[in-house]
């Protein structure tokens, strides 16, 4: 929310939040998320510019290098389709991830490859 509002107070920043569903909702394995259209809800009503990188008619992933991206926040390292990889991305915008929790588990080796091919990763902590 933060990093939001002072992106947005910027003369230089467009924020956008890009909404998506993660593989494992698309291929039914995980019903506890709540569907792409709960997303993009919660986001307009909380008056942010919000678009949604799944076309729920084509039932296809939209390329993120649609939306012109300079500078690409992933929320999480698990479930991204192989549409928003981060090999995908990182050839077009400066990847970030603000990790916002504690893990009491050893992260398995997909998740440090992800993070290692960050531009920048960041504790939650770190942001005033």
């Amino acid at each position: 929310e933060d990093l939001y509002k002072l992106l947005e107070k910027s003369d230089e920043f467009e924020p956008i939040i890009i909404v998506s569903i993660l593989n494992s909702v698309h291929t039914g394995k995980d019903i506890t998320r709540n569907d792409l259209q709960d997303n993009y809800n919660f986001f307009k009503s909380q008056n942010k510019k919000v678009v949604k990188a799944y076309d729920e008619e084509k039932k296809e992933f939209i390329p993120l290098e649609t939306f012109d991206i300079d500078v690409l926040f992933y929320q999480q390292p698990w479930g991204i389709p192989k549409e928003h990889d981060i090999d995908k991305t990182r050839e077009f915008a400066l990847t970030c991830n603000i990790y916002y929790g504690l893990s009491f588990f050893k992260s398995d080796l997909e998740f440090k490859i992800f993070y290692k091919k960050l531009f920048l990763y960041s504790q939650a902590s770190v942001i005033k």
